[in-house]
């Protein structure tokens, strides 16, 4: 046998999309926690159904228009394999108050997502069996826009 050590960086130009359904709670006038749940695309045919933690920061307050901040983070798990990814978001974005229930988010956000890639053999146009890899990391960025409805 042999080992191969590669390493490489390449900019990917590519869009995905990110549908998620959340449940979350006021914590006082200006924080919220919500837990959320999905699906998402993290590089070109790699997706993950994502659990995610994101606590949200509102200078004014949660029960006004305004802006907000957050923090999110959590594991998406693949259709395909057993691997796991790290999926970590920060951003910020404007809320528009419909009315005392129901409010719309419009949010800008930097991900970073830590993922398993399977390894492709140029020699045989074939995956490399898992077995046989002793390690395969890939760190993947992406620039997020998004509007949420909250209610």
């Amino acid at each position: 046998g042999y080992r191969i050590d590669s390493r490489y960086t390449k900019l990917y130009l590519y869009s995905n999309a990110n549908v998620a359904a959340k449940l979350g709670i006021e914590i006082g006038k200006h924080y919220a926690a919500t837990v959320l749940a999905g699906y998402t695309g993290i590089k070109q045919e790699r997706r993950a159904i994502p659990i995610a933690l994101r606590m949200a920061y509102f200078p004014v307050s949660t029960e006004c228009d305004g802006w907000m901040y957050f923090g999110e983070g959590g594991v998406g798990f693949h259709l395909d394999s057993y691997n796991l990814s790290g999926i970590f978001r920060a951003g910020t974005g404007y809320r528009l108050k419909l009315s005392r229930k129901s409010s719309l988010d419009f949010l800008a956000s930097i991900q970073m997502s830590v993922d398993h890639p399977a390894i492709y053999n140029m020699n045989n146009a074939k995956y490399v069996p898992n077995y046989y890899v002793m390690s395969s990391n890939g760190l993947y960025g992406a620039l997020n826009f998004s509007i949420s409805m909250n209610f």
